[in-house]
């Protein structure tokens, strides 16, 4: 999974910020983020947020493919982050989630 990003720092940033994150986020009040301040942490370099806000979009579709569990809206505003399943299970869910799908 992660050799498929490998070849770009960006894309290897937003999906170790998205798999730490995501997992931890409120499912009654999800959190929200404006572009500044995505802006701040992953593109310094952009002096145009609109610029910043292209590539960010385009640099997570790539994550998305790899993390499709993922749970995130972006618009012109920002990001809004909901509540989602890791990217790798821990052991005893991935135990878990065999043993449903067997009783199913």
């Amino acid at each position: 999974m992660i050799a498929a990003l490998q070849h770009n720092a960006l894309v290897l940033d937003i999906y170790k910020w998205l798999a730490q994150r995501l997992c931890r986020v409120s499912a009654k009040v999800p959190p929200f983020l404006p572009w500044p301040v995505v802006q701040r942490q992953f593109g310094q370099g952009y002096t145009e947020i609109r610029f910043f806000r292209r590539v960010f979009l385009k640099t997570l579709k790539m994550v998305m493919i790899q993390y499709p569990a993922a749970k995130l809206e972006a618009d012109g505003q920002g990001l809004r982050f909901h509540h989602s399943w890791p990217p790798i299970l821990p052991k005893e869910m991935k135990v878990i989630a065999c043993d449903i799908h067997r009783s199913l």
